[in-house]
């Protein structure tokens, strides 16, 4: 019976390096009844055939994808090894290391980090043991099982811990590298690839792509002579160091790398679908990231497109597994269809994304919350966009609540968020003509954008600055000039901060919130102090003009048409026309190359220089503004009735204002009868 059971075990191992697991069971199975029977009889001799026959049947049903029948017969192992080394350590620890290594693997695959740590840290205690008597045979082991545990700490979000114990592993495999390549080269890419992403864990990404870059390079050698082999690998490491380079804010370089992992995973996924369709799935989501922060919408569109139907494919096989990576991707083509402005089709698949996201939600909320929040939030924009602001404003108050409820349990994670979404919910608000409601949200996104500016400045100041300008707006809709003034004094004065460290991005913010705070301080009959500010927004935007004409010539035009009214409050009417002449001349330039944009401004522009010649009594050029004004601003109306032609009355008025100066009343009473006609048909 003893040989039998030794024939089995041995057969068992030959039927698994033939890749027939199934038979394999059998065998290893019917071995194991054999030394049961052998090791109830005599111990001492049978069982360590147990044990072992124990650990084969293990690894088989691993390899049979059942973990949980696995483990069974593995904790019987340890227990069975344990009693063998309590009595000779000797010729036990080794055995008993192995498996308890492999107890922990399969802990692992079971999602339960923490027991498989226990594991595997007795594990290394005994290897590390082992190798101080035998290095030659055992520092291979205990390097595997340092790789194990850190990862294991990484899983259970303890990566300092996981970063000490991945680098003395890299130590060890470097040492391994040194004396057999061959063998040790897998193991040491695999290590410095665990390393890299415990790394960027750790909010190091220089180093982690350091380590990722050094994982590409070895993989890249090991394809090339056995690409069936490493060809996954060194498609899962260049998926890594894209996703480094994107955090450092390289995507072209970011770029490359990524096409040439979907260029290995399309043919991995080629051989065989089962296995690696899901992997090229993820490398075209990332690969569309990266196309879009190149402002490359249009290719990014082709690329996640391809990874949905992917998706789809998935998850109608297996649900559970891929809806969650369906809902992720359509929630990104959302944001790149609208930043196409195809917003009717950014729409359909955001509700899509909503949709699975609260049915993913009701069965895990922990997992699947804060994407739902997400979502709400991007559909709230795009309900926006497409002038549905009641639609709008739903989807950004539930996800504002949602953000609400994360960050009461992670303030720190999840208060940024929830700032974004009631200044979401503010603009919407405003929108709807709802300025008290508008301001509870604003002021509540001011207080925790406060908060966070002053823990982290350089990452919210901006953010800070943004809301306090839209919390100015509303106080004056609400007829509290006052304490506009106090909000925007304070935006203008973080955004000057900003701009002294950085110009190119925060120098545009700082010349609009000048020009902000000017028209307020004229409202506020401060005639002396609003031109001056005035003044400082218009030399600013000279400055961005003068690096960048095409961002800042319609910033710039604009910034002179408010210059204009602050002169024009302090009676400084000659100085107003100076500014009003540059701005009309600067829309006039722009709307030549983009008149749908620019026409309403130039319109405007001219509406000011009007009245401004008509103070100066010359009236004649006033009429000739006046009714360029007219002219345009019909031709607006008449396309866009609603929008226009209440400022089509307006430039009427205007005109009529200057015909009578000039003695032509019939004509300006038609004007007149005009702009009264629009406004009691409106």
């Amino acid at each position: 019976m003893s040989e039998r059971a030794r024939a089995l075990l041995e057969r068992g191992v030959r039927l698994a390096e033939l890749d027939r697991p199934a038979d394999a069971l059998t065998v290893e199975q019917e071995a194991i009844a054999l030394y049961r029977h052998l090791a109830a009889a005599d111990p001492d001799r049978h069982l360590p055939g147990l044990a072992k026959a124990l650990s084969n049947v293990g690894v088989t049903l691993s390899a049979l994808d059942r973990p949980a029948d696995a483990l069974v017969a593995e904790q019987e192992s340890v227990a069975i090894r344990r009693q063998l080394a309590a009595t000779d350590p000797d010729t036990h620890n080794a055995d008993l290391a192995d498996c308890l290594f492999s107890l922990g693997v399969t802990l692992s695959e079971l999602d339960r980090p923490a027991d498989a740590m226990v594991a595997e840290q007795e594990s290394v205690a005994i290897r590390r043991q082992l190798a101080a008597s035998d290095p030659g045979t055992h520092l291979p082991d205990l390097a595997d099982t340092l790789l194990n545990v850190g990862v294991s700490l990484s899983k259970l979000d303890r990566p300092a811990d996981a970063l000490a114990v991945e680098q003395e592993a890299v130590a060890l495999y470097r040492r391994l590298v040194a004396t057999d390549p061959e063998r040790h080269h897998p193991d040491l890419a695999k290590c410095l690839a665990s390393l890299g992403s415990t790394l960027s864990a750790l909010d190091r990404p220089a180093d982690a792509l350091v380590a990722e870059q050094e994982a590409v390079t070895l993989y890249r050698r090991l394809a090339a002579t056995d690409p069936d082999t490493h060809g996954a690998d060194l498609a899962d490491a260049l998926t890594n160091l894209g996703v480094r380079l994107s955090e450092l804010d390289r995507p072209a370089d970011a770029l490359v790398v990524e096409q040439e992992a979907v260029a290995l995973y399309r043919r991995l996924a080629t051989a065989d679908p089962d296995l690696h369709r899901s992997d090229l799935a993820d490398s075209l989501t990332n690969l569309g990231v990266t196309l879009s922060a190149l402002d490359r919408w249009a290719e990014a569109l082709t690329v996640e497109q391809e990874g949905i139907d992917i998706r789809r494919q998935l998850a109608a096989a297996d649900s559970q597994s891929h809806l969650p990576g369906l809902a992720k991707a359509l929630a990104s083509l959302g944001a790149t269809l609208s930043a196409l402005d195809r917003w009717t089709e950014a729409l359909a698949v955001e509700e899509e994304a909503v949709n699975l996201f609260w049915q993913l939600t009701a069965a895990d909320p922990q997992s699947h919350l804060p994407d739902l929040a997400k979502a709400l939030a991007g559909v709230g924009v795009t309900f926006g966009e497409l002038d549905r602001l009641a639609e709008a404003l739903d989807a950004e108050k539930e996800a504002a609540t949602l953000f609400r409820q994360l960050a009461a349990t992670d303030p720190d994670l999840y208060r940024a968020d929830l700032a974004t979404a009631l200044v979401n919910v503010g603009v919407r608000f405003t929108e709807l003509d709802r300025p008290a409601e508008a301001l509870r949200a604003e002021q509540e996104a001011v207080a925790i954008r406060r908060e966070l500016a002053a823990a982290d400045p350089d990452q919210y100041s901006a953010d800070l600055a943004g809301v306090l300008t839209n919390l100015g707006l509303t106080f004056a809709a609400l007829d509290r000039p006052a304490d506009a003034l106090h909000v925007e004094r304070e935006a203008v004065a973080v955004r000057r901060q900003l701009a002294a460290t950085d110009f190119g991005q925060h120098g545009s913010h700082l010349a609009t919130s000048l020009e902000t705070l000017g028209m307020r301080l004229a409202d506020l009959g401060r005639t002396a102090e609003a031109p001056n500010v005035g003044q400082e927004s218009v030399t600013v935007f000279r400055q961005l003009v003068a690096t960048d004409p095409e961002s800042h010539l319609p910033g710039l035009a604009a910034a002179l048409i408010s210059l204009g009214a602050t002169l024009s409050t302090a009676d400084r009417w000659a100085e107003a026309m100076t500014a009003e002449q540059e701005a009309a001349s600067l829309f006039r330039q722009l709307a030549a190359t983009d008149p749908d944009r620019h026409r309403p401004s130039l319109a405007k522009a001219l509406t000011h220089l009007g009245v401004t010649f008509s103070e100066l009594g010359r009236s004649g050029d006033a009429l000739t503004a006046e009714r360029e004004a007219v002219t345009i601003r019909r031709q607006l109306a008449a396309s866009d009735p609603d929008r226009y032609r209440l400022e089509l009355a307006d430039a009427l008025n205007n005109l009529a204002v200057s015909l009578s100066e000039l003695g032509r009343e019939k004509e300006a009473r038609q004007a007149l009868d005009e702009a009264e006609f629009i406004r009691e048909d409106q």
